[in-house]
């Protein structure tokens, strides 16, 4: 799958995972900022910008900041394309494939919680993409 076709399923779920209600009520508790890098092949496809009451989705990398800056919002996903496809297709659950298949890998930055809500945005997206496709 080409990278923009990548970009374009990744906003789509996790749009999903904000209507989701408990991924609603997720975002809309968010007191903080923060950005997760989302290293696809050794290669940054995309990243979310969680904000308080939202997140959004840009492709490549972020912009630039300092190395201290970085390493205190700046967080990161590895994974590879079929793996990130899987996921977001819901076929896959984001634990699973991180602590079993170690087909993911989380590096928080200075902010440890964000593993946490990296798998609760997977989990309700997929929640949400499962209950579409069964309706």
């Amino acid at each position: 799958m080409e990278n923009q076709g990548l970009q374009e399923k990744a906003k789509l779920f996790f749009k999903l995972s904000q209507e989701n209600p408990a991924g609603k009520k997720l975002i809309d508790s968010i007191r903080w900022t923060q950005i997760i890098k989302f290293i696809v092949d050794d290669k940054v496809e995309f990243y979310l910008d969680v904000k308080p009451g939202g997140l959004e989705i840009s492709p490549g990398d972020i912009p630039k900041k300092d190395a201290e800056t970085e390493f205190y919002e700046v967080s990161r996903v590895y994974t590879d394309g079929e793996t990130l496809n899987e996921l977001l297709e819901g076929k896959k659950d984001s634990v699973d494939v991180q602590y079993y298949d170690e087909a993911l890998k989380t590096l928080p930055g200075g902010k440890y919680y964000v593993v946490t809500l990296v798998h609760q945005l997977f989990k309700f997206g997929r929640q949400e993409l499962l209950e579409k496709q069964n309706a």
